[in-house]
C-alpha cells in the first residue's frame, strides 16, 4: 500500500492527541509536526518554544514509508508508557 501525506498527517494527529495536544497550533510547545523538503523526503519535528522553534526527533529525511514506521513506533511507545499495552 502506498503511504501518502494524508496517512502521515493522521498518525501525527494521533501522536499529538496522545501527548495532550488534540488541536495544536504552529507554536504549541511539545506538539509534533511533519517537515517536508520538497521531493527530498520528510522528517518529524517537535515544537520546543512559543516562537515555533523545532527539535528534529527524526534527524534524517526519510521516505513516507520510513516516516510512517517511525510514527507507528512513537504511537506504540506512548501506548506502553500510558499502560495501554
Amino acid at each position: 500500500m502506498r503511504i501518502t501525506r494524508k496517512h502521515l498527517e493522521a498518525k501525527v494527529s494521533t501522536v499529538n492527541s496522545m501527548l495532550g495536544h488534540p488541536e495544536p497550533q504552529w507554536n504549541t510547545v511539545g506538539s509534533i509536526w511533519l517537515y517536508s523538503a520538497n521531493d527530498a523526503g520528510t522528517k518529524v519535528h517537535r515544537i520546543v518554544n512559543t516562537s515555533g522553534g523545532v527539535n528534529d526527533i527524526m534527524p534524517l529525511l526519510g521516505t513516507n514509508r520510513e516516516v510512517n514506521e517511525f510514527l507507528r513506533g512513537m504511537i506504540a511507545a506512548l501506548s506502553i508508557a500510558r499502560g495501554e499495552q
